[in-house]
Order: structure tokens, then C-alpha cells, then sequence
């Protein structure tokens, strides 16, 4: 079933009504604005939110569910460099195995 259209407003009534506190409405609706609800509450709210009751434990607070999606895309972006780092040493490593066995010229 599809999603009902909220505005910006109305999804931080939606969160507060749930029990979250929103500190800076302002910092909140240019996240909503900037990034969406999707990746940042559905992501990272479970953390917050009683499971039984779909409250928000008490304390939670948006910049609670913001900090944490900010650690981890920078945590994914440490583990791209460290991956791309990896892959291209990979990549020389057997560049140069497969040139010394079959790069020889025929003379």
C-alpha cells in the first residue's frame, strides 16, 4: 500500500507524536529536505523505538537518530577507501603474476 504524502511539518508532527523530541526544527526539516525520512528515520529509529509499543524511548531525540546515520556513512566511507585500497593492490598484484606467466614476447 502506498505511503501517504506528508510534508516536511507534518513528518516531524508524525515523529514527536510517536515520542521523539525534535531539538532544532529547523536542522530537522533541512534533513527531511536534504537527505528524506526514509533513509535517515526508517534506518536508524529502530534503535530508539520500543518495539512492542512503536514509542520512542524516552530521551530519543532526531539528533540521537541523526548522529547515528552520520557515524555510519563515515564509517562506509572509511570502508571504501580502505576497500578500493585493498582492490587495486589485489588488482596490481595480479596484474603483475599473470604478465610474468603469459607476457613474454615470442621472438
Amino acid at each position: 500500500m502506498p505511503k501517504e504524502f506528508l510534508t516536511y511539518q507534518q513528518q516531524m508532527e508524525k515523529l514527536k507524536s510517536s515520542g521523539l523530541r525534535i531539538e532544532d526544527e529547523e536542522v530537522c526539516r533541512r534533513v527531511l529536505a536534504d537527505i528524506g525520512y526514509f533513509p535517515v528515520v526508517n534506518g536508524y529509529q529502530s534503535f530508539f523505538r520500543d518495539p512492542s509499543t512503536r514509542v520512542y524511548r524516552e530521551g530519543a531525540t532526531f539528533g540521537d537518530i541523526l548522529a547515528l546515520y552520520e557515524f555510519d556513512v563515515e564509517l562506509r566511507e572509511i570502508m571504501l577507501d580502505a576497500l578500493l585500497k585493498v582492490e587495486a593492490k589485489i588488482r596490481s598484484a595480479l596484474a603483475y603474476e599473470f604478465c610474468a606467466v603469459y607476457g613474454r614476447v615470442p621472438e
